[in-house]
């Protein structure tokens, strides 16, 4: 069946394609979607609600990309980011924000929200550490 074989072809690509995302977002609600979309794209996910064990998971974990949020509770992704970077791990980062592109850093990629889901897939299968 023709469906049948478009799916097996995306799913090949999708698998040759694989990345570890680690996804840093205080709404629950944000987070269990795009880990869901995500891991049906046949990606690798991990979640986290703050940034405070970001850098334990990322060393433990070894994303290939951090997926965060501008603002999180306690902390800000741009915080998070820069602990990350301290770490040499290699990670790319992307950042999902509603704050303007002036307050996060111009090194990193930065997608507004509301979330445009092939733009985030093409920012984690393109940035590097």
């Amino acid at each position: 069946m023709q469906v049948e074989r478009e799916a097996d072809r995306r799913g090949e690509v999708r698998t040759a394609h694989r990345r570890r995302v680690l996804l840093i977002d205080d709404d629950r609600e944000i987070l269990e979607l795009l880990a869901e979309w995500l891991r049906g794209r046949g990606h690798e996910v991990r979640t986290l609600v703050d940034g405070t064990c970001a850098v334990v998971e990322a060393r433990s974990f070894r994303p290939h990309v951090v997926v965060l949020d501008g603002v999180l509770r306690g902390t800000t992704g741009v915080a998070v980011a820069r602990r990350l970077r301290e770490e040499n791990l290699g990670c790319g980062i992307v950042f999902l924000s509603g704050l303007s592109r002036t307050e996060l850093p111009h090194s990193e990629v930065v997608l507004e929200k509301p979330i445009d889901l092939s733009a985030l897939e093409h920012a984690i299968l393109t940035v590097s550490g």
